[in-house]
């Protein structure tokens, strides 16, 4: 999958699989390596703030929940245009992050507001979006394993929606965070057992992508009263 980037002048955050950040010396003088969690407070920080100060476009996006080439070429050019919401720490910068990534952050964004209530509708009658039949149509294992990852994910929001908006409202790698994932981890790991042989892992950062991911998708065809919100996604292998 490709990345997008979103380029400025000398100091670097380069985000990878996850994330991990690399500083070298800036005309500023900030010369250390970002740590992780730097790294992840300030994309997530980026991702919210550009969602913020462009809802529109934001939503557009998130209108489609199977991104594909194009989305991901929007995408690009949606970040490429929203600089100014990069943090002073990294700033100027350039970065660099998988489509997934900025994709889950988005939905997370518009979801925690919309339920920052805590009242939930009834899900139980929307159909499942990344059902079995989702998750078979891809072969190739890192494809399957995505699919396996939002099978997940879909199933710990429907059962734990209000500790999967805890989570997702959460400052990431804070000790927040650390509570939030500890009452969803019950419903996740419940989840993480209808897998089977499937192995499936999930780091903090691609849970919070994909949790955001699952839960607008089951939110967007509760909401339409759509049987699914996804586009179609091309089997691959």
């Amino acid at each position: 999958m490709k990345r997008l980037a979103v380029w400025a002048l000398s100091v670097f955050a380069v985000f990878g699989a996850p994330l991990a950040a690399q500083s070298p010396r800036s005309a500023e003088g900030f010369d250390q390596k970002a740590s992780e969690s730097e790294a992840i407070a300030q994309f997530w920080s980026f991702a919210e703030c550009t969602a913020r100060v462009n809802t529109a476009d934001a939503q557009k996006l998130l209108n489609h929940i199977q991104w594909r080439e194009a989305d991901n070429n929007r995408a690009a050019k949606f970040a490429l245009s929203k600089t100014k919401c990069l943090g002073p720490l990294l700033r100027p910068t350039a970065l660099s992050f998988k489509p997934d990534l900025l994709h889950g952050a988005l939905a997370s964004y518009f979801l925690t507001r919309q339920y920052d209530d805590g009242n939930f509708p009834d899900f139980s009658a929307t159909p499942y979006q990344f059902d079995a039949a989702y998750v078979d149509r891809f072969k190739e294992p890192k494809d399957r394993l995505r699919a396996l990852q939002l099978s997940v994910s879909e199933c710990t929001f429907r059962n734990a929606p209000a500790q999967v908006i805890a989570f997702l409202d959460s400052k990431p790698m804070s000790a927040e965070e650390g509570s939030a994932i500890g009452a969803l981890m019950p419903y996740l790991s419940a989840c993480l057992q209808l897998g089977n042989d499937d192995k499936i892992t999930l780091s903090k950062t691609l849970l919070r992508s994909y949790l955001g991911q699952a839960g607008y998708a089951v939110n967007l065809a509760y909401s339409t009263g759509a049987k699914h919100s996804l586009l179609a996604a091309e089997p691959s292998g």
